[in-house]
């Protein structure tokens, strides 16, 4: 079998590299996948139990065991496929010894946890301002400040403003000319959107679209207005943390990874990423077009409420550990609790997956995400659950700025 190049499996300096490369190539692509039964799973999915062991789906790359299987001629079971990269049924490895390095021939050092993520926070901070050329005679380029945030308390869901919120995604769901926009999401990156992992799976579609730029869904004008820009991208590859076990709500976040690149503009840019545990505000804000009450229907704009913080305390008071859904109750190493107990304010179901967000202490008009909206018991009646994002601040970035 001779080494095929491939945008999907680059070539490296590293000899096990090439013997790797040459094995999938000709596993997949002499047979192998058309022979074998296709799962239908994503990345971070269970796709075995064997014994109380879990197997999950693993980018044939990152799977030490079944490039094992490959080499003595054993096919992998495939879960699915990243374009033409097969996505496996991978068994863990306990042998440390078995680790192989195969995607690069040096070792990295280890990145202080959430180092990468403030990186990237202060440099997408800078994209609130649009550089303008000059005209005529004077040819000095024009810093111009596209920030339209409102820094003020929100007395109840209210209509959010145009770019306010620049990082608000929509999930979609369907054929390109039928979708159905479910849940909500961030964007984290030029390529990534962060959304709740119950959101990967809806009506039994897959997530297969992220809207940007949009405000008014309902409006063909908005554009013209100066209200929004949006645009469409279809997802190339959904995430779903590793540690998900539906029907638990536990480690429910998942990484969108984008089929183009995002161009950032005044209606489009990312949010940064909380990597303290410790949130040094009383309040948070939501975002979505979800139920505007209980049993009641969606916002055609963007909506906007501020939710009080709730303490460890009064969140296992509300959500008692459930053996179906919360065996441990709310962690809250992982988990965080926003609403308000004396009026009906809360998330609800419509918002699933989008952004629990506070202002950034330090960077102009710029949103913090500290959590990723997981569950209610119902609109306005308990405060809503979030998926804590500081504690998935490593996973993110070894995926996302890897």
């Amino acid at each position: 079998c001779l080494y095929a190049e491939s945008n999907h499996f680059p070539p490296t300096n590293n000899m096990t590299s090439l013997v790797v490369n040459c094995v999938i190539l000709c596993a997949f692509f002499v047979g192998y996948a058309t022979l074998t039964q296709n799962l239908d799973l994503y990345e971070g999915d269970v796709c075995k139990d064997v014994k109380g062991t879990k197997w999950t789906c693993k980018h044939i790359r990152q799977c030490n065991k079944a490039i094992q299987l490959l080499q003595s001629g054993v096919r992998p079971q495939i879960c699915s496929f990243q374009l033409n990269d097969p996505v496996v049924c991978c068994e863990p490895d306990h042998d440390p010894e078995l680790q192989l390095s195969i995607t690069t021939s040096t070792t990295r050092q280890p990145q202080v946890p959430g180092l990468r993520a403030r990186q990237k926070c202060r440099e997408y901070a800078d994209s609130v301002f649009i550089q303008l050329a000059g005209f005529g005679l004077d040819t000095k380029e024009e810093r111009i400040d596209t920030c339209n945030q409102l820094e003020s308390l929100i007395v109840g869901g209210q209509n959010a403003r145009p770019r306010e919120y620049p990082h608000m995604a929509q999930i979609g769901y369907g054929e390109e000319n039928k979708i159905a926009w479910r849940c909500g999401g961030s964007l984290i990156s030029r390529n990534y959107v962060v959304s709740a992992a119950h959101c990967t799976t809806v009506y039994r579609q897959s997530a297969s679209w992220v809207r940007l730029g949009e405000y008014n869904i309902k409006l063909t004008t908005d554009e013209s207005t100066g209200d929004a820009r949006p645009v469409v991208h279809k997802i190339l590859r959904r995430i779903n943390h590793p540690d998900y076990r539906p029907p638990l709500a536990e480690n429910d976040i998942a990484l969108y990874q984008l089929e183009t690149d995002v161009e950032f503009n005044e209606y489009i840019r990312p949010i940064c990423l909380q990597t303290e545990t410790s949130i040094h505000r009383p309040y948070a804000i939501v975002t979505g077009w979800g139920n505007t009450e209980y049993g009641g229907r969606a916002s055609d704009v963007l909506q906007k409420v501020n939710l009080t913080l709730i303490s460890e305390e009064q969140c296992s008071d509300f959500y008692k550990p459930n053996r179906d859904t919360l065996p441990s109750g709310v962690r809250p190493d992982s988990m965080l609790c926003a609403g308000d107990t004396f009026s009906l304010r809360d998330s609800c179901q419509g918002d699933s997956g989008g952004p629990l967000q506070v202002s950034h202490p330090q960077l102009y008009c710029t949103y913090s995400l500290i959590g990723v909206t997981s569950f209610g018991l119902a609109c306005g009646v308990k405060p809503g659950v979030y998926t804590r994002v500081s504690h998935f601040v490593p996973w993110i970035e070894n995926i996302v700025w890897q």
